[in-house]
């Protein structure tokens, strides 16, 4: 495979880059060529194209915005599909305010040397940039897939600021010379030789919040074996420079087959705030693709899980509060509870809408698992 750089696509370029946005997103904000060209004419310093033998496979959109625009953008007020030539600047001496408009390449090029080729082309125009004394003072983003949200916290030093309409995340950062910021993890799945540490990496991190899942594990090992229907789960040790540093997950019941879910999710004090837990859920979303369902989705109590919900609030699409008579019981002794959901159809994502939950099996789950972690001389 031999990939180019290009600087200044032609009409072909735009054309087969506007058919890659609707091949990777398939949404409403794919921009017409008319609109396209209107932006490439205020600025043509915009794009970094990247090609493999002639043809588009990917590109980056980065353009200078003017401050009332960037100020609107980073309290989530106005969208991609609404900006005008009005809007864009052009690169000047001193500091620009800037929108990591796209980042889009390719579906079967992703996590290859093809984004790191693109990411690199687009540093060798803002270092060149840097010596004409164009400053970059910050970026703003709309991320509208986790791929965009990883993207943009490794390569921007991007942080979570609010949700934008619709259903996109704002981030706002500056330029990185490293990519993948994001700490390196490995998801090992669970077996009978490390069910040990994963059961007691479940029992410190969840012991408190009365959810405790063991038996869930000893189930999944010992009893299914096989995921191919009815409900299901498959769980991770998760990996950091060759340690298992914590647990993750998924969850798939029979009822709701249009959903699969977050299952036990922690990382251990000690390797807390290093980015490790973003990182874990961004893969086993990711992973959650390979099974043909339109969400994925967690459920988490408010009060225990405090942490994990600033990680839940930058990366999910939707956040409601989980209220059903039949779990109100549980609900009132565990504390307010709240459903988080993705689409991962790249598409505005399903409201779980309170559907029953059945919160009371997990307390008895809990109560099963710390009785037999006992007998097994875990605890």
């Amino acid at each position: 495979m031999k990939f180019g750089i290009e600087y200044y696509p032609t009409d072909r370029d735009i054309k087969e880059m506007i058919l890659l946005d609707k091949d990777v997103f398939n949404m409403k904000d794919t921009a017409s060529f008319s609109k396209v060209k209107s932006w490439y004419k205020k600025n043509n310093e915009i794009y970094t194209v990247l090609k493999l033998d002639d043809v588009v496979v990917g590109y980056i959109n980065f353009m200078p915005i003017t401050k009332p625009c960037y100020d609107k953008f980073i309290i989530g007020k106005y969208k991609d599909y609404m900006l005008t030539s009005k809007d864009i600047t052009k690169f000047v001496k001193g500091d620009n305010y800037c929108l990591a408009m796209s980042i889009v390449v390719r579906k079967d090029l992703r996590d290859t040397k093809a984004i790191i080729k693109l990411w690199k082309g687009f540093l060798y125009k803002i270092n060149k940039f840097k010596k004409q004394g164009i400053k970059i003072a910050s970026i703003v983003a709309d991320c509208v897939s986790i791929d965009g949200v990883k993207f943009f916290i490794s390569n921007y030093n991007g942080k979570y600021i609010c949700n934008s309409e619709d259903w996109g995340k704002i981030y706002e950062g500056n330029i990185s010379n490293k990519y993948n910021r994001l700490p390196e993890i490995q998801l090992k799945p669970l077996n009978k030789y490390n069910i040990k540490t994963a059961a007691k990496f479940q029992y410190e991190i969840f012991k408190n919040s009365n959810s405790v899942g063991y038996c869930d594990y000893l189930d999944e090992i010992y009893n299914n074996g096989n995921i191919t229907g009815g409900d299901w789960s498959q769980n991770y040790l998760i990996y950091y420079k060759n340690k298992p540093v914590g647990i993750i997950g998924l969850l798939k019941y029979d009822k709701y087959p249009e959903d699969i879910w977050l299952n036990w999710f922690g990382v251990m004090p000690k390797y807390r705030d290093k980015g490790i837990g973003t990182s874990s859920l961004i893969k086993i979303i990711k992973l959650a693709r390979k099974y043909n369902v339109k969400n994925f989705r967690l459920f988490t109590y408010e009060m225990w899980y405090k942490v994990a919900q600033n990680i839940y609030r930058k990366t999910m699409q939707l956040e409601e509060v989980y209220l059903n008579s039949k779990d109100e019981q549980v609900i009132n002794q565990q504390g307010s509870a709240k459903v988080y959901s993705i689409s991962l159809v790249d598409k505005v994502c399903d409201k779980w809408d309170n559907k029953f939950l059945n919160l009371i099996s997990e307390l008895d789950l809990s109560k099963r698992s710390i009785k037999k972690l006992k007998e097994d001389g875990f605890i």
